[in-house]
């Protein structure tokens, strides 16, 4: 039986997190709404890829090093090929969208604010096949996030209105 250290990761652990970003993932460089950032120097993040159903949950832990958030190894039921994050039911913590291959809508993993994700809940509705891409936005201006995917087997749009405003 091998032993397991379990700890919160710090600075030091960088290195060898940039190294495990680049053998399953590929690379530490993430591009986010126009801009390039090194996973293993930010403050915590949240990282996927399209060939994996491994969601990976990393926590800033305020002086420059990280810690695995609860769950922080998700297995999700399928690919994810995007990852959204914003405030979806309004109660001040960051809650995840992802876009997916298959299904009918996209994936939500609602935040419990203490690094932890809900399991993920489809968002079944008839707009679209394999919602590949989603982007979170108030399309509507009443406030509250609004998802918008890009299906990628129907070719086409969807959006998905919040309710309003809290």
């Amino acid at each position: 039986m091998t032993d397991i250290e379990i700890r919160p990761l710090d600075v030091a652990d960088r290195n060898w997190v940039a190294e495990f970003l680049d053998k399953h993932w590929g690379s530490t460089r993430i591009v986010t709404r126009g801009k390039a950032y090194y996973a293993h120097l930010l403050p915590g993040f949240v990282a996927t890829h399209d060939d994996d159903t491994l969601l990976a949950v990393l926590i800033s832990d305020g002086a420059g090093g990280y810690y695995a958030g609860k769950g922080a190894l998700i297995e999700l039921p399928e690919r994810a090929w995007s990852i959204a994050g914003g405030d979806l039911d309004r109660d001040g913590r960051c809650d995840l969208v992802l876009g997916t291959h298959g299904g009918n809508g996209p994936m939500i993993l609602f935040g419990d604010g203490a690094g932890g994700l809900g399991p993920p809940k489809r968002v079944e509705r008839p707009v679209g096949r394999a919602p590949g891409y989603a982007v979170l936005a108030d399309l509507d201006l009443d406030g509250a996030l609004d998802i918008v995917t890009a299906n990628f087997e129907s070719g086409d749009l969807a959006a998905y209105l919040s309710r309003g405003a809290k």
